[in-house]
């Protein structure tokens, strides 16, 4: 049931990626208070599965039309879209309840990140490819979630810069997606006129972002937003992985 089910509804690996940098934006903000953390944690994934499962009850139907996500609960019959829609209130009822119990702001933060995903991101699929704006910035919210719970400004550089670093990584993952599921999102008509051909000038654009992305990524010690040593290093190698996949990719590496 659970690998079968709930895990793919939930969409376990991003609701747990989610959660993750929530955590990093409130430990910046607030150190390690188990207390706040843990709650905020458990907020804040019950969030994430509820925008899952909104998305899904949403493209069902597009779903179904893509190898990649036609094996879905949903899709495959395997559970009924008002069970899932039933699921879906009660986790983001839950997290936001909890949210609120920790901080206003907070809350607000966690239902504009749904609203962006499911009322924005998901239906403006089906018109144009721009709807990756709307969905990066939801994906960039998570670490404004924490910070905020941990009591964090809202005007801090700090929760900028953090924030900042992942809209640029949605970029370049979106249009690695893109690059090796073109077929399906042809065939669900999603991100209709994404200009990914020819695939050189994809990959152009992913290697400009991900080296904003490097770039930015050294700023978090440089700035002092996380202690030198160790986090400094840690944030070099976490800057240099990309790009050095980056240039050991042929096709990469034949156009930079």
């Amino acid at each position: 049931m659970f690998r079968t089910v709930i895990a793919p509804l939930i969409r376990l690996r991003m609701a747990i990626a989610v959660t993750c940098a929530a955590l990093a934006g409130f430990l910046l903000a607030a150190g390690f208070q188990p207390g706040g953390a843990l709650p905020m944690a458990l907020a804040v994934f019950l969030l994430a599965a509820c925008g899952s499962i909104l998305n899904q009850v949403q493209e069902r139907r597009s779903d179904a039309l893509m190898s990649r996500t036609c094996r879905r609960p949903l899709p495959s019959g395997r559970l009924h879209p008002g069970t899932a829609l039933a699921a879906a209130l009660v986790a983001g009822i839950g997290g936001t309840v909890i949210l609120l119990m920790l901080n206003r702001n907070a809350a607000i933060a966690g239902i504009l990140a749904i609203f962006c995903y499911n009322a924005l991101y998901t239906p403006l699929k089906k018109w144009s490819f721009l709807a990756l704006l709307p969905g990066a910035l939801c994906g960039s919210m998570a670490p404004a979630i924490g910070w905020l719970a941990g009591g964090g400004r809202p005007e801090d550089y700090r929760l900028v810069l953090l924030c900042g670093l992942l809209l640029l990584w949605q970029i370049p993952h979106f249009w690695m997606f893109a690059l090796n599921n073109r077929a399906d999102l042809e065939r669900a008509g999603l991100f209709p006129g994404l200009p990914i051909a020819p695939k050189s000038y994809a990959l152009r654009l992913i290697f400009v972002w991900i080296f904003a992305l490097a770039v930015a990524t050294l700023l978090l010690p440089a700035l002092r937003v996380v202690p030198l040593l160790p986090a400094g290093l840690i944030c070099l190698a976490a800057a240099g992985w990309p790009m050095r996949q980056l240039w050991l990719n042929r096709a990469t590496r034949q156009i930079s």
